[in-house]
């Protein structure tokens, strides 16, 4: 079983039945990609986030727009600007 299918089915056997719910709608929605990520359907939404997210752990995440579900996420990775 690919590692990401592995992870999937973990993480599956410990989630709320709200939580595993509210994920099935979004990959009805958008599909799998989007489904384990926090959309933000504006840019302007996905700042707030992101300056939220980086007074809780000093991480600046940058934020992309997402070409799946059209709408805008943070990346893992930092911004480096």
């Amino acid at each position: 079983m690919p590692k990401d299918s592995e992870q999937r089915r973990l993480e599956d056997r410990w989630l709320s039945s709200t939580t595993r719910k509210k994920r099935e709608e979004k990959e009805k929605m958008y599909g799998k990609w989007c489904s384990n990520k926090d959309r933000y359907p504006t840019e302007s939404e996905a700042m707030e986030a992101q300056q939220k997210s980086f007074k809780v752990t000093g991480r600046n995440l940058a934020i992309y727009r997402c070409q799946k579900c059209d709408g805008f996420h943070l990346t893992k990775r930092t911004d480096r600007n």
